[in-house]
């Protein structure tokens, strides 16, 4: 193998590290196994650089392969299409390694990084995403440096390379201003592991332990001061259907099924409400956020029967909408006789001794919201414990939760308590979303986080309403063992040790978290936000009243500004010929015209030689053409350097004279 491009290590090294950051990256929606593969592929790479093995076998290279593609077919059946594609690319990338034998594989490599670096956009739209790809892609551009001018040295080509990009900079931000905003040409399922982050289902104590993310997953601004943290109840999902052990959606639908229950609210301008703006991270699901009860004009956001916001398409990416809060508009809606009863259906055959037990209790109390504050008064006053880590219970959770474990987070309370209400033939529904939120002072925001993800009860009071129990809040506070702001949690926060709301308690790093908190959202905000509203209001604001001839004018002057800036940085300058270059043109008009004249004159011939060629050809004109070649030599050749500007105007008037004469 013709090994002279790869005579640079750094080349490797950069390929190596640009595919290791890129799977970083995917890492969270990639299976483990890809790792593994790509590894053995690249490791063999760098030991054969360093000349510690030799070619690698062909045999085992089909077997590697061979291996892979078996691991992605069998890994394909409970994957989407997309992430199936997304898969085949980082495992070709990684193998792609083995086949480094001439430049074109290195091209190769380069395209394929650059469109996975287009890749991790489907799954974030973060600011730090939008610089990890700006890195890799000076790591790509300084590859292409490295293989077509190796002997810069490296930190040359990464120099170049930052220009370059910073180059393109412009470009892309008038791209980004101007051109028409197209939405996501497609969406996709990212299929994880428990959180507690939200579901369409809900199954207390399935698992032993669960593990928490501190993704934002949606900033709040408020038209006016923000409303008290203990109201701070955001809905998202409605689970009114229960199996004896899960809690679902009534009707099991498809992310890409349309929402055909929505409800038109009458005339509601004489109703007490709050108005503020949600910026929902994207999810690939319809379910929005809003408090109690939440209307919404924008287009894309449907008003719900079950009082909760859906979007009309799948999140595929950051998402901006207003919304209207009434909250006091709950007291005045009804109950519809099939409402009633399906909010009111249990299992038939599980959980009986709760069952039990409610029978007997709830003929001790005259009105519904009595016994369900008796049940509050249970959890508070017995030995219920709040806990992230509860014990794995049985086929009949709720039994086993109230009656022997007793041990819980906010979906075992919510379950069992609304499974309690069902049973004293009160209507009941478990709301699942997000309760609190981070309050920033400075620049009045809230940001909503994955850890905040929160299960509560509505039950059907008559004159009331549906109305917001939340039972996991009636624990006793000395009977928390561990929740999301303790130390014993701090497994959970954040998933990971990297992340800094692990590190609430250091002050400087928990500056460092909120500062960095704040240019996220202001990136959300104004880049991943931007669409074709903000963007015609931009055109407006700079244009006045918008026409397509001023669209247009205005992106070709912005164009040719662009233009102009990259021909002067790349070193083209506007220079007037000096008064010897001039000189020179003017001697070079007289061979481009007796070209045209058959007379040409050959590389090797001097002033005189080609004289006396034109002579032979024109012997009529031998005086002029002796005259204009003796000043070309005079001036030519002249011991001083300079040619005075009276000189070229006075070989100009020989040439034209001698022109006129031909």
């Amino acid at each position: 193998m013709n090994s002279s491009w790869l005579v640079n290590r750094h080349i490797i090294v950069w390929m190596i590290t640009a595919y290791f950051i890129s799977v970083l990256m995917l890492l969270d929606y990639t299976p483990w196994w890809i790792l593994p593969f790509s590894g053995i592929a690249i490791g063999w790479r760098w030991l054969y650089v360093i000349g510690k093995v030799s070619v690698f076998n062909r045999l085992a290279h089909h077997g590697l392969t061979l291996s892979a593609v078996a691991m992605l077919i069998v890994t394909s059946l409970n994957n989407g299409i997309m992430e199936n594609m997304v898969n085949l690319l980082l495992l070709a990338y990684g193998l792609k390694f083995i086949e480094l034998r001439q430049k074109r594989d290195v091209l190769v490599l380069v395209i394929v990084g650059m469109i996975t670096i287009a890749v991790t956009f489907i799954y974030s739209e973060s600011l730090t995403t939008t610089l990890v790809a700006a890195v890799l892609v000076v790591l790509h551009l300084s590859i292409l440096l490295s293989l077509h001018a190796p002997k810069m040295r490296w930190h040359k080509q990464l120099q170049l390379a930052a220009k370059i990009g910073a180059l393109s900079l412009p470009l892309t931000a008038s791209l980004f201003l101007v051109m028409p905003q197209i939405g996501p040409l497609w969406s996709m399922s990212v299929a994880g592991g428990a959180t507690t982050g939200l579901s369409d289902n809900m199954s207390p104590g399935d698992i032993a332990q669960l593990r928490s993310s501190s993704k934002l997953a949606f900033s709040v601004t408020f038209d006016g001061e923000p409303i008290p943290k203990q109201q701070r109840y955001w809905r998202a999902l409605v689970l009114d259907k229960f199996d004896g052990r899960q809690w679902q959606q009534r009707e099991k639908r498809s992310r890409w099924l349309p929402y055909k229950d929505e409800v038109t609210w009458p005339d509601l301008s004489g109703e007490p409400s709050i108005k503020y703006r949600i910026i929902a991270k994207s999810s690939n699901q319809h379910w929005l956020f809003g408090l109690n009860v939440a209307t919404s004009a924008d287009n894309n956001v449907k008003s719900m029967a079950d009082l909760t916001l859906k979007s009309r398409s799948p999140l595929a990416s950051t998402t901006a909408y207003d919304v209207i809060s009434y909250p006091q508009l709950a007291s005045k809606l009804t109950l519809t006789a099939a409402q009633r009863v399906h909010n009111l259906l249990v299992p038939e055959h599980s959980n009986q001794q709760t069952k039990a037990w409610v029978d007997i209790q709830r003929p001790l109390f005259d009105s519904d919201l009595a016994f369900a504050q008796s049940i509050l008064r249970m959890f508070n006053e017995q030995s219920y414990f709040y806990t992230l880590e509860p014990p794995l219970l049985g086929d009949n959770s709720v039994d086993d939760f109230l009656f022997s474990t007793q041990r819980g987070f906010c979906s075992h309370y919510a379950s069992a308590f609304t499974l309690m209400m069902r049973y004293a033939k009160i209507p009941a529904r478990v709301v699942t979303g997000y309760q609190g939120g981070e309050w920033n002072e400075e620049v009045k925001y809230l940001n909503v986080y994955q850890y905040d993800a929160h299960a509560w009860t509505e039950i059907w009071i008559d004159g009331s309403g549906w109305v917001r129990i939340d039972p996991t809040a009636h624990i006793h506070p000395d009977r928390v063992i561990s929740s999301l702001d303790d130390q014993q949690a701090q497994p959970f926060l954040g998933g990971n040790t990297f992340s800094l709301v692990r590190y609430k308690q250091n002050p400087w790093l928990n500056s460092l978290r909120l500062a960095l908190a704040d240019v996220e959202f202001y990136w959300s905000r104004w880049v991943v936000e931007y669409n074709s509203d903000k963007q015609m209001q931009l055109l407006e604001m700079l244009l006045g009243k918008l026409t397509s001839l001023k669209v247009i004018l205005f992106t070709l002057t912005l164009m040719a500004v662009i233009g102009l800036m990259l021909w002067w940085q790349s070193g083209f300058r506007w220079q007037r010929p000096t008064t010897k270059e001039q000189f020179e043109r003017v001697y070079a008009a007289l061979i481009k015209q007796m070209a045209i004249h058959g007379v040409e004159r050959q590389c090797h011939q001097t002033p005189n030689q080609y004289c006396q060629l034109l002579i032979n050809k024109y012997p009529n004109l031998a005086i002029e053409i002796q005259e204009f070649t003796d000043f070309y030599n005079q001036i030519n050749y002249q011991e001083t350097a300079t040619v005075s500007p009276q000189d070229v105007k006075h070989a100009k008037r020989l040439l034209m004279q001698l022109f006129q004469k031909i």
